[in-house]
């Protein structure tokens, strides 16, 4: 699955150059708490686990080692990513409404090692005059990875954008999200796509779910805390943006019917109108915890 070389160790954490599931230049990063892969090739962090333990990031193990391109067909190859929202803004602006564009999810990015992370730089797009910029850092002695999404408009015309980080998980026994003090009262989401889910519950600010063996569904929520679980492992991600009133987010969740048993967990900050020289930032930690 992976060889190991050129190590480089700063604050606590190494950073390993490696070659994961056919992807050459992929690297590990590791505390010896946490580790997290990243593949440069495909922009993604691919996976996300204890120590030399199995991870709780879904992966399309169908899709090992092959390229991103840029034609019509998505190859959902899974991990943590990055895409420009609103969504209904993709084919006004790109020509396609589906599959994403290409420079934010099927194009390789740049890697560079520095002083304790690891920082994946994209091309420009050409359809929004952006480039994206992900941060990803492990917390010293804790079980934290932290990714800052940043987008900066380089060239072309004004764009209506937001950062909108995805992050698929393996099959969970639940899915939980925090809603914010005035969402107590009510149903406290919004229903995006597919069949109401059969297996929502609410108690007070907290929402949950199950993913939905036989629909797709897509609820959205506003907050910043979403929680993953399965019979092992809890996974908490909290995203802070940079740009809007008191860092608030939206957050969302995805489940896919079978036989791809996975969700999706995500987080989006405001969408702004932003011109060349401005730049919009995400922040996401990711905690990761035993169940039991």
């Amino acid at each position: 699955m992976a060889d190991h070389h050129q190590a480089s160790s700063v604050r606590g954490v190494t950073i390993t150059r490696m070659e994961y599931h056919g992807w050459r230049e992929s690297f590990l990063l590791t505390n010896g708490i946490v580790e997290a892969v990243v593949v440069p090739s495909i922009s993604r962090i691919m996976q996300f686990r204890m120590a030399g333990e199995r991870g709780v990031f879904w992966e399309n193990r169908a899709l090992d080692g092959v390229s991103a391109h840029s034609g019509n067909e998505w190859r959902n190859f899974g991990g943590d990513k990055a895409w420009p929202a609103p969504q209904e803004d993709w084919e006004p602006i790109t020509g396609r409404a589906w599959p994403p564009p290409p420079t934010f999810d099927s194009a390789s990015s740049e890697a560079s090692v520095y002083s304790g992370g690891l920082l994946l730089t994209s091309p420009v797009d050409r359809y929004y005059g952006v480039q994206v910029y992900r941060k990803i850092t492990l917390r010293p002695g804790l079980p934290v990875m932290d990714i800052t999404t940043r987008y900066c408009k380089v060239a072309g015309p004004p764009v209506h954008l937001a950062v909108w980080v995805v992050t698929q998980l393996c099959n969970p026994q639940r899915i939980y999200a925090l809603l914010p003090e005035s969402h107590s009262v009510g149903p406290g989401y919004t229903q995006i796509h597919g069949e109401f889910p059969a297996d929502v519950q609410k108690d007070g600010r907290l929402l949950s779910l199950r993913r939905d063996a036989t629909h797709n569904l897509k609820i959205a929520m506003e907050g910043n805390s979403l929680v993953w679980m399965n019979e092992e492992y809890v996974l908490s991600i909290d995203a802070y943006s940079a740009h809007g009133a008191e860092n608030k987010c939206t957050t969302a969740i995805y489940t896919n019917m079978d036989p791809l048993q996975y969700v999706e967990l995500e987080s989006m900050g405001q969408v702004d109108k932003v011109a060349v020289g401005d730049t919009l930032e995400l922040s996401n930690s990711y905690t990761l915890a035993r169940s039991s």
